[in-house]
């Protein structure tokens, strides 16, 4: 019901805005549900977990993973839709996540299309002239269409990442899966 209320009240603050606008979900533990934690399991061997929360547009979004390594996913009609990996050791690095949609036309008539999703993923590289790892992140831009869902653009930490994930958002459903 709150979601609900919440989406139409961002839909209708955006009436005069451009075509293409934001919309946040929570990924938050406390505001998603726990479907298996290891800390509550005392024959675990390593730190997993899988949790789902909101999605719109038919999306469910799926945390998931264990031992350092944690990843999102979508469920699209019950299906899993699983997203490319980005390496050995990462996690989903903020509490929310970007849905990119386009509306069309005004008022009762208006449409809206999700086209894409943004997430920050933080992990950990390494530095091939030190022989050190570090720590870093990136946007991942993620193309909504339905079971067909993939990668489509990453963004490494750097200045304006936010506007240039959202550039790749916005031309989503023109690119290629990665």
């Amino acid at each position: 019901m709150k979601t609900s209320l919440l989406i139409g009240l961002l839909f209708s603050l955006n009436t005069f805005a451009a075509n293409m606008s934001s919309i946040y979900t929570s990924i938050k533990r406390s505001d998603c549900v726990s479907v298996y934690d290891s800390t509550k399991d005392p024959h675990a061997e390593i730190d997993s977990e899988i949790r789902r929360c909101v999605g719109l547009a038919g999306f469910e979004t799926i945390i998931s993973g264990g031992d350092l390594r944690y990843d999102l996913s979508l469920s699209y009609g019950g299906q899993e839709v699983v997203l490319a990996g980005h390496g050995p050791f990462r996690d989903i690095e903020a509490d929310k996540i970007e849905w990119r949609y386009e509306k069309t036309g005004s008022g009762i008539s208006s449409q809206v299309t999700f086209k894409a999703l943004i997430y920050r993923l933080a992990y950990q590289g390494w530095n091939e002239k030190t022989e050190e790892p570090f720590q870093t992140e990136k946007l991942v831009v993620v193309k909504l269409d339905g079971l067909k869902s993939c990668v489509v653009g990453k963004v490494e930490k750097q200045n304006q990442m936010n506007k240039k994930a959202r550039a790749i958002a916005d031309k989503a459903d023109e690119l290629s899966c990665q």
